[in-house]
C-alpha cells in the first residue's frame, strides 16, 4: 500500500471509530495519521474531525442510557 493510500486509509478508519462513538481509538487514529506528514487538504480535514472526537469524547451532549430508555 502506498503511502498516499495509507494515510487515507487511517483517516477513514478513525472517521469509522469516531461514527460509532469509540472517540479514543478515533483520536489514536487521527494522530496517527497526522504523524505521516498529510497533504495540507487532509491535514486541515484530520484536525477538524480530531476536535471533534476530542470534543465529543469529553462532552457528549447526552447520556445514551436515558435515550435507550426513553425509545423503549
Amino acid at each position: 500500500m502506498s503511502l498516499k493510500h495509507k494515510k487515507l486509509f487511517q483517516f477513514n478508519l478513525a472517521n469509522s471509530y469516531f461514527l460509532v462513538g469509540n472517540y479514543a481509538d478515533a483520536k489514536s487514529k487521527y494522530f496517527e495519521c497526522l504523524s505521516n506528514g498529510p497533504d495540507s487538504d487532509l491535514k486541515s480535514r484530520v484536525y477538524n474531525n480530531l476536535g471533534l472526537a476530542c470534543w465529543w469524547h469529553k462532552n457528549p451532549l447526552f447520556d445514551k442510557k436515558i435515550v435507550d430508555i426513553q425509545i423503549a
